[in-house]
Parts: C-alpha cells; structure tokens; sequence
C-alpha cells in the first residue's frame, strides 16, 4: 500500500481519482481527498467517506483530469477526426465545457464535416445554456416547495373541489 505523506485538497484544488480495494473485497471510487499514515478519505458522490488504513487491501491514485488531457492531447494525431471527438468528449464528460468546446471547435475546423463533431458541438452548447440557466436563475424556493398535484394523483379517483388542500390528494381526506 502506497502512503504518501498527510496531503489536504484545497477547496479550489483539482483531486485525482482514488480506488480503494478492501479486505472483504469491496471497491470504492471517488477523489482522493486526503491520505494519512493511518488513513484514506474519498469523496463519494459529494460525501467525504474515510477508510482506515488497515481495512484497505491496495489503493490506487489515478491522474487528475488535466494530467489526463495534457497526456491525451500531447499524443494527438491532429489527423484523426476520431481521436480529437474522443479528446473533446472526455472533457464534455467531466465537465470541462469551456475546454470540450474549444477542442470541438477545432475538430471542426480542421473536418468541418464531422458529424460527430456537430453533434458533440450542439451538445456542449445545449450544456452550457443549462448551467448559465441555473446560475442565473435559480428556480424560487417557495415554488419548489408547493406545487399543486395532478389531477391523477387522488388515491380514490375523484376530482379535485376547489381550496382543498394536498393532503386530500395524498390520502383522500
């Protein structure tokens, strides 16, 4: 088992992936976020998840995303429509729009042709309107919290009266 010495991830720092193998044969992935003499922290769908050293049967640190496209991108044959898509959509994949749209954009400059290159480009486009959306307008709280129910949804089959409340839909009282 590989231990590096104590190591924090800056809140702007990008972690790199982890896999962590232990004893009674389950395997977990996430970012590495710390590692200890005495133990390992892997984010874990958002959740910090800690594994005490003696529970891991081998780890494994994996190359951060920019390692990844710098090592993909430095053997790119600039020739090959196929292996820029394949550049473009592993940052799309990874949320790098800004990046995925510039490597698009060059595909497509250089194969203006390439289907699936046009269609990764409106992809990423149709992306980054929806994450300006949702930075820019956040839907409400108080409207998330009551919307009325569909007529479908009473328990007994009968037709909403108007002013009840959504307790009659749920239970038919």
């Amino acid at each position: 088992l590989c231990i590096a010495g104590p190591a924090l991830a800056q809140a702007d720092e990008e972690l790199p992936p982890g896999t962590a193998l232990t004893k009674d044969a389950r395997t977990f992935e996430g970012e590495l976020v710390r590692q200890t003499p005495s133990s390992i922290v892997l984010r874990i769908a958002g959740i910090a998840t800690p594994f005490a050293i003696e529970d891991v049967e081998t780890f494994t640190i994996g190359k951060t995303v920019s390692e990844e496209y710098r090592d993909r991108r430095a053997a790119l044959d600039q020739d090959d429509p196929e292996a820029w898509y394949q550049i473009a959509y592993f940052l799309f994949d990874r949320g790098r729009l800004e990046q995925a749209a510039a490597e698009t954009n060059a595909l497509l400059a250089r194969h203006p042709d390439d289907t699936p290159g046009r269609r990764l480009k409106a992809l990423i486009e149709s992306r980054q309107l929806l994450e300006d959306q949702r930075t820019v307008q956040p839907e409400p709280a108080a409207a998330r919290e009551r919307r009325p129910l569909p007529a479908a949804a009473a328990i007994d089959g009968s037709e909403p009266q108007p002013g009840q409340e959504a307790n009659y839909w749920l239970t038919g009282r």
